[in-house]
């Protein structure tokens, strides 16, 4: 499926976006990074790990001139991963999508590295800038 399918269901709506609103996301994944090694509790880690690959999907989404609409946000922004990037990220993507509904309990991995790995990859790839 393309965005512009998921465009015509009603799942995404155009988006404007800007150097600054990117570079302000970006900047908000780098601080997310940087706090998620901080020594905090792993709950806490963990969320603060998912918030920044959740941004990551949402610049790529924004870069794409989208935005999720309200219903389902976070499902949709992390779905569009693989969408945008291709199928060699699918992975990823089911991962995120997984933290999100909290499967990650029953995995035994860590989340936070997990996250925080999948997120400095994607921060490295030439895919956002």
């Amino acid at each position: 499926m393309s965005l512009k399918s998921w465009l015509a269901n009603g799942w995404l709506r155009p988006h404007t976006t800007s150097r600054q609103e990117i570079g302000n996301l970006l900047a908000i994944v780098e601080r997310d990074l940087q706090d998620a090694q901080g020594g905090i509790s792993p709950d806490w880690r963990f969320g603060i790990a998912y918030n920044a690959a959740l941004k990551l999907c949402t610049i790529l989404l924004h870069a794409e001139g989208y935005r999720p609409e309200r219903t389902l946000q976070h499902y949709r922004t992390i779905q569009c991963l693989a969408i945008i990037l291709g199928e060699g990220r699918q992975d990823d993507a089911a991962y995120v999508d997984a933290c999100r509904s909290k499967m990650f309990f029953f995995h035994g991995i860590d989340p936070c590295l997990k996250l925080q790995e999948c997120a400095a990859s994607a921060s490295r790839s030439g895919s956002l800038g």
